[in-house]
């Protein structure tokens, strides 16, 4: 049976999408992997995976539940 946060982290890739790309600074973060596919990119953002890893883990203070927590919050989209 899998643990409570592991069926959240399952729940959280429905949210990530075939051109997922994350930022930092208002960049490309140095650690996206443009040959790596949307679910490991994504794992490396939220701290599941390390950078350049193929196995999840060794990522310091992760995952970061914090960060995932504000993907439930409503989203509000605005038109000019």
């Amino acid at each position: 049976m899998l643990s409570k946060r592991r069926k959240h982290a399952r729940r959280c890739l429905f949210l990530v999408g075939p051109n997922f790309v994350w930022t930092q600074d208002s960049a490309i973060s140095d650690q996206f992997d443009y040959g790596g596919g949307r679910v490991a990119n994504f794992k490396v953002a939220s701290g599941f995976r390390a950078a350049g890893k193929h196995a999840d883990g060794g990522v310091k203070d992760g995952p970061y539940w914090e960060s995932l927590y504000d993907f439930r919050r409503p989203i509000k989209i605005f038109r000019k």
